[in-house]
């Protein structure tokens, strides 16, 4: 029977280079070269046609039911019954500072 080396070395091909041409790009003419200085965001600025919205036109309020999300009004509205209805009551006010 053969060594699996023997048999190797009879089968084995030698290694091929295999080269491949890098491909050629070519360089665009009608495009401004990138400044290397500049280290913003390229769309950090403003257009200068950007209007800027009136008082009035603000979106956080305009649609219904959207002015009191968290019930800020109703907790409001809700201390404001407490102190009237404890400045109205007969039993005597207590403060206590601590």
């Amino acid at each position: 029977m053969v060594a699996l080396d023997s048999l190797y070395a009879m089968l084995a091909r030698p290694v091929k280079q295999v080269v491949k041409r890098k491909r050629v790009v070519e360089q665009t003419e009608h495009t401004d070269p990138i400044h290397a200085d500049s280290h913003e965001a390229p769309q950090s600025q403003l257009p200068p046609h950007l209007e800027r919205r009136r008082h009035g036109e603000r979106r956080i309020n305009s649609r219904p039911g959207r002015e009191d999300r968290r019930g800020q009004a109703r907790r409001q509205q809700a201390q404001k019954q407490a102190e009237e209805e404890a400045l109205d009551s007969p039993l005597p006010r207590i403060d206590i500072d601590v």
